[in-house]
C-alpha cells in the first residue's frame, strides 16, 4: 500500500472485490496513507481538510527532494572516489608515492552564472562566426524577395 498514495489507482485486490467484507472503506485507505503524506511534510489538518488537489503537489516535491538528495549523495561519493585516488600512490606497498593534493576548489556542477562563462565578442569574432554567416545569407534573401537591391 506504501507505493499507492491517494489519487492513483487502486487495484480490485487492494479495495476488496464486491461484498467481500474484508473490502477497505475510503476511510481505512486515507489512514493507511496518512503516515506517507505526515513524511513528507503535510500536517494531519492540511491531509484532512486541505484541497486534493495539493496531494499531486505533495507527491511531485517529494520526488523532487529524494531526486536531489540522491545527486548530493552522489556528488558526495565522487569526492570520495576522488580523494581515494589521490591518496593511492601512497598505498602501494612496492613504490609509495607522496599522495597528490586535494583539490582547491569544489568540482564545477556547471552551474556558474551565465555571465561568467559570456565574453565580450569583438566585431572581428563576430564577422568571422558562421551563425554572423547565416544571418547575413537571410538578410540578403529578404531583401531581393522584398526588391530591395541595396545591401
Amino acid at each position: 500500500m506504501g507505493e499507492q498514495l491517494l489519487g492513483e489507482k487502486f487495484s480490485q485486490e487492494d479495495m476488496g472485490a464486491g461484498g467481500d467484507t474484508s473490502a477497505l472503506s475510503y476511510t481505512d485507505i486515507f489512514y493507511q496513507c496518512l503516515p506517507h503524506y505526515l513524511a513528507m511534510g503535510m500536517s494531519a489538518d492540511e491531509f484532512w481538510n486541505c484541497d486534493p488537489k495539493l496531494y499531486p503537489a505533495y507527491r511531485e516535491m517529494d520526488r523532487i527532494k529524494n531526486e536531489r538528495e540522491n545527486e548530493r549523495l552522489w556528488l558526495q561519493g565522487a569526492y570520495v572516489y576522488q580523494a581515494i585516488l589521490l591518496t593511492a600512490p601512497r598505498l602501494n606497498s612496492l613504490k609509495p608515492e607522496e599522495p597528490l593534493s586535494y583539490p582547491e576548489k569544489p568540482f564545477d556542477l556547471g552551474l556558474r552564472k551565465v555571465e561568467e562563462e559570456e565574453h565580450e565578442m569583438t566585431d572581428e569574432e563576430i564577422r568571422k562566426s558562421p551563425q554572423f554567416a547565416k544571418v547575413m545569407e537571410w538578410a540578403i534573401r529578404v531583401n531581393k524577395q522584398k526588391g530591395h537591391t541595396d545591401g
